[in-house]
């Protein structure tokens, strides 16, 4: 019999409504947006405003890009720049 995640690993591995949120405007797949947060330790409810405020503009695609690590987003310097803007503030 396989063993049943406990609750804490249940609730890691959930999806944020922000991630669900930026994937409705992105396209790029909630599981593959929370990884992405998660990876990159980010502000998902700053990302998400970000993609809210863009969602009529090309930077949906950026933020798309970056997820995926393909097209600007796989440019070294930009993708830096995108995750220091989004970085996590550190809870004291």
């Amino acid at each position: 019999m396989k063993n049943l995640p406990t609750f804490n690993e249940f609730i890691n591995e959930s999806i944020s409504q922000e991630a669900v949120y930026i994937h409705q405007i992105t396209g790029s797949g909630q599981r593959a947006v929370q990884d992405f947060i998660d990876d990159n330790n980010l502000d998902a409810e700053a990302l998400a405003a970000y993609v809210k405020a863009n969602k009529d503009h090309k930077e949906k695609y950026d933020v798309r890009d970056l997820i995926a690590g393909t097209g600007v987003g796989a440019s070294k310097s930009y993708r830096e720049r995108m995750l220091k803007k989004f970085k996590a503030k550190k809870k004291d």
